[in-house]
């Protein structure tokens, strides 16, 4: 069985595409509108637009909080933004 790909939409906030990526713990997140990817965004591309990083810093402590732990694949990406 293969699993449901994970997408996200042309309007969503930041934030919740971040929030969306770190849960399902992928790093790339095919953007659909209408059963269309048209584009693709990475946990790469957010961290390093500045004005984005203090709402990913934020989402990312939230979820440790509640005992989020990330794969290691995302670590060292994770570890760079969050002290």
């Amino acid at each position: 069985m293969s699993k449901r790909l994970v997408v996200g939409a042309p309007h969503m906030e930041i934030a919740d595409a971040v929030r969306l990526m770190l849960q399902k713990k992928i790093k790339k997140l095919p953007i659909v509108e209408e059963g269309t990817i048209i584009g693709l965004i990475t946990l790469t591309d957010i961290a390093r637009t500045a004005r984005i990083e203090p709402q990913m810093v934020g989402v990312i402590k939230e979820l440790q909080k509640s005992g989020w732990l990330p794969p290691k694949h995302m670590k060292k990406v994770l570890d760079f933004y969050v002290v």
